[in-house]
């Protein structure tokens, strides 16, 4: 004759003795998901942060080439050198902001001369003091 034991708040019958029903996650297997969680919101971020750094750089070099391109119209069109940037805006730059360069800092901007002729130097640097541009050498 079997005895049916039944647990009398679940009406569930027992289980074996030594055995217990799981019905949720260990304490353990959820420190182990947020770990893992953790390290790859980590490597994402950083990744992220690379990529902005490297697009800053893109657009301080597109800003580099555009002023510059403005630089030589001011000198074909008056027969002159700029004596600063802001001599640029409106009539060669629409923005004040594009003689910014995405780190807050003002576009450095050299003429120089040599027995040929006469250049421009358009240039700017990273926070890591990378110069982006046409920085003279």
């Amino acid at each position: 004759m079997r005895i049916k034991l039944e647990n009398r708040f679940t009406n569930r019958p027992l289980r074996a003795a030594g055995r217990l029903s799981r019905r949720g996650f260990t304490l353990m297997e959820i420190l182990v998901v947020m770990a893992i969680i953790v390290v790859l919101a980590g490597l994402g971020s950083v990744a992220f942060m690379n990529e902005l750094e490297r697009s800053k750089e893109k657009a301080a070099a597109i800003n580099s080439t555009t002023i510059k391109t403005a630089v030589m119209s001011y000198k074909t069109n008056t027969g002159d050198w700029p004596g600063s940037l802001q001599e640029l805006v409106p009539s060669y730059l629409e923005k004040a902001e594009t003689l910014i360069d995405p780190w807050g800092q003002q576009f450095q901007f050299q003429v120089m001369e040599d027995e040929n002729n006469r250049t421009c130097y358009v240039w700017t640097t990273t926070k890591a003091g990378k110069p982006l541009g046409n920085a003279p050498k």
